[in-house]
């Protein structure tokens, strides 16, 4: 099942598994467990965790997973050699590091899947880990479209497995506390609200396509996507500009 990519077998395997629809998704919090006091377990008792996707989502939650005790990180996965290898190294000994995610699916060791993937990658990994037994936290937005969130769903509730959509700001206990305050109507009528985003990052110019740089599988990162040249506008955190990805 997990062999060799083929991008023209990938495509018509990915619209395979889309077309299975259903509804139903379990969902339960790993955030909380993290919170916890620090307790001892024992490394049997463990929850063995993979991660696929390495870039700037990846390795925050690489790092929120290595300081909750119960989990133990045994391989990491991204198409860009520098990206796994430098999560490899943060990890340490005993930490595996792939260009494909298919294996980390296949290992009968590794309990549940972290996927911080561009969104276009999002079901797929979900699908397949959930077909092999394991749970699923998976970045926000759930997946590209409604028919692949809805094939997620269908694949979690057939094969019972635990999963969670990671969107930041609601599973905070701090962000609960806020929603309790203001439900609860002690701050009476709320007849105005002020939102605000800072930080945006600069242009992305104008680059040409291009050869893509050594170590970086530009195949498999487009996987289902339409066929595109490389260009550095366009891989990487700058995906999140394109209907595509």
């Amino acid at each position: 099942m997990y062999g060799e990519f083929s991008r023209r077998r990938f495509m018509k395997q990915a619209g395979l598994m889309a077309a299975g629809i259903g509804v139903g998704l379990a969902a339960d919090s790993l955030e909380r467990a993290a919170a916890q006091t620090p307790q001892q377990v024992s490394a049997n008792e463990k929850l063995v965790a993979g991660f696929i996707g390495m870039g700037g989502m990846g390795n925050s939650n690489l790092g929120d997973f290595m300081r909750c005790p119960e989990v133990r990180v045994a391989a990491v996965c991204d198409v860009d050699e520098r990206r796994r290898l430098a999560a490899a190294k943060r990890v340490g000994e005993g930490c595996d590091a792939y260009n494909d995610f298919r294996r980390i699916i296949e290992r009968g060791d590794i309990d549940f899947a972290v996927i911080s993937t561009p969104d276009h990658w999002h079901a797929l990994p979900s699908i397949y880990a959930c077909e092999a037994g394991k749970d699923v936290y998976c970045e926000k937005p759930m997946s590209l479209t409604i028919r692949e969130g809805r094939a997620m769903c269908d694949a979690a509730q057939r094969y019972g497995r635990v999963t969670q959509i990671g969107t930041q700001q609601r599973g905070g206990t701090h962000f609960q506390r806020g929603v309790e305050v203001v439900q609860s109507g002690v701050l009476g009528r709320i007849c105005l609200t002020r939102t605000w985003i800072i930080g945006n990052g600069g242009s992305m110019g104008w680059p040409q396509d291009s050869d893509p740089p050594p170590g970086l599988d530009w195949d498999l990162w487009l996987g289902q996507a339409p066929y595109r040249r490389y260009n550095p506008a366009r891989c990487h955190g700058s995906f999140r500009f394109f209907w595509d990805t």
